[in-house]
């Protein structure tokens, strides 16, 4: 999570978060500028980076029709669409984030920066909210297609992937939702992140820092 949302987690009533009506699809919301598009997505990790994510799904998708972009308005009506804000055209203060993610059903994690794993994705399971993502592997364990997450594979795998959520029945969401609260309170809330790491009993770790360099880790003796 994003150090400002994970200080105030006890503030946020995730399990009424949980419980929101949702409003939308599939939502996305974050900086598309091109300091994105960086060669650690690309070239390291061998992902599509979050601009390219975004102009693969504008380029594919009618806009209006499938696409609503950089709107926030509500209506009394479900919206079975791919929303995507561009917050540098529209601010999210950090203590509505939560909330208006939770108002979604899927949630498409794009890369951040230097890593693919962003603190949103973590955010977004954190509220029941399914991602649609390339790194399932980046997860311990790892994330699987259709239980807990949406994976993709390349341009022709988001394409496919989105088209499929945007067909899927509200029962079989249901289903993944809970799979996916599931995975987060038993793998990435704090306290259980922790005492997994503990039980793996793992002698040298190392974590990948996203704000470091793409070749940096830092390195934990046990």
């Amino acid at each position: 999570m994003h150090p400002n949302i994970h200080k105030n987690i006890d503030i946020f009533d995730i399990e009424s978060l949980r419980k929101n009506t949702k409003k939308r699809k599939i939502f996305f919301a974050g900086n598309i500028k091109k300091d994105y598009e960086s060669e650690s997505i690309a070239i390291i990790h061998k992902k599509i980076s979050r601009p390219n994510i975004i102009k693969f799904i504008c380029d594919n998708f009618d806009m209006n029709k499938k696409i609503i972009l950089n709107d926030l308005s509500h209506s009394n009506e479900y919206s079975n669409k791919i929303h995507i804000i561009d917050t540098n055209s529209i601010r999210i203060p950090c203590e509505n984030w939560l909330n208006i993610l939770s108002e979604s059903h899927f949630f498409l994690a794009c890369p951040g920066v230097r890593s693919p794993v962003c603190h949103n994705v973590v955010e977004a399971m954190a509220v029941g909210v399914i991602p649609i993502l390339e790194y399932p592997e980046y997860f311990f364990p790892p994330l699987e297609d259709m239980s807990n997450c949406i994976v993709f594979k390349a341009e022709s795998g988001l394409i496919k992937a989105v088209k499929k959520v945007l067909e899927l029945p509200i029962e079989e969401i249901k289903i993944i939702s809970k799979n996916v609260m599931k995975y987060y309170d038993n793998h990435l809330k704090q306290n259980n992140f922790i005492k997994n790491i503990e039980k793996a009993n793992i002698k040298d770790l190392q974590l990948v820092v996203p704000m470091l360099c793409p070749h940096e880790t830092v390195k934990i003796i046990s």
